[in-house]
């Protein structure tokens, strides 16, 4: 939960450097569509998946798509070294030394400073501090109250996901 409070804001930071402003409103609208579909479908097929093969099989398939995700980001400072400029077009120069608490108290008043971040980040995180947290109780809900196994569980997970599809779609109406 940590890790997505801070993953979706930086996502999001990037996709206005990367689309263009016309296409910007539709490329975030896609976005999300495509965000919620993975939350309505991948909960649902996991829990099948489970109860057809069991836990150990798909963990196992899932540590598995690990793999091209770290091959893609062991790449990565091979491919910023051959692109990497300044913004007068010379050669990027290193700043020194990363500090990491005067890093954070600079991006912290970054942050600050800026109204429409700190209101984007608080738009992006306060879901997962606040709204998220049904998430826990879900296991105990398809076992207990509904009698149901992984695939009910699965089942459970992808409704939030259908909620948010709908919110979208009606919002992009």
């Amino acid at each position: 939960g940590v890790a997505m409070a801070f993953s979706f804001p930086a996502s999001s930071a990037l996709v206005p450097m990367l689309i263009p402003r016309r296409a910007l409103q539709s490329a975030i609208a896609a976005n999300s569509m495509l965000m919620n579909t993975s939350r309505i479908a991948a909960p649902a097929l996991a829990g099948y998946a489970i109860s057809a093969f069991g836990v150990g099989a798909v963990l196992a398939s899932g540590a598995g798509l690990y793999f091209p995700a770290i091959f893609i980001i062991l790449s990565v400072p091979l491919a910023v070294a051959d692109v990497a400029r300044s913004p007068d077009g010379g050669a990027a120069r290193a700043r020194g030394p990363a500090r990491f608490f005067g890093d954070l108290r600079e991006v912290l008043g970054y942050i600050r400073g800026n109204h429409m971040l700190r209101a984007s980040l608080v738009n992006d995180i306060v879901p997962f501090g606040f709204g998220m947290a049904y998430i826990a109780l879900l296991p105990a809900l398809a076992l207990d109250v509904l009698g149901g196994d992984a695939g009910t569980l699965g089942l459970l997970h992808g409704l939030g996901g259908e909620g948010s599809l709908l919110c979208t779609l009606s919002g992009a109406l």
